[in-house]
């Protein structure tokens, strides 16, 4: 995280391009873009609800819904 700490997170990898992560309370959660030197990770705590929403339908596809979350495309 930006203040050193570390936690552990779950993370949606959606293709090559784009991840989204989140961690168990649901206190930090952000994207993930691919960099020359690897992933970039930046947190995004806005997008808490969308990102918990989004691994909630992964993890349990009974719970389908369309999320809205930040997607680029270069």
């Amino acid at each position: 995280l930006a203040n050193g700490q570390t936690v552990q997170v779950k993370t949606l990898y959606l293709g090559l391009g784009c991840a989204f992560f989140i961690d168990k309370l649901g206190s930090y959660a952000g994207i993930g873009i691919p960099g020359p030197e690897g992933w970039d990770f930046q947190e995004r705590p806005e997008l808490v609800p969308a990102i918990r929403e989004a691994i909630d339908v992964y993890e349990d596809p009974q719970k389908a819904t369309f999320v809205q979350l930040p997607i680029g495309v270069n």
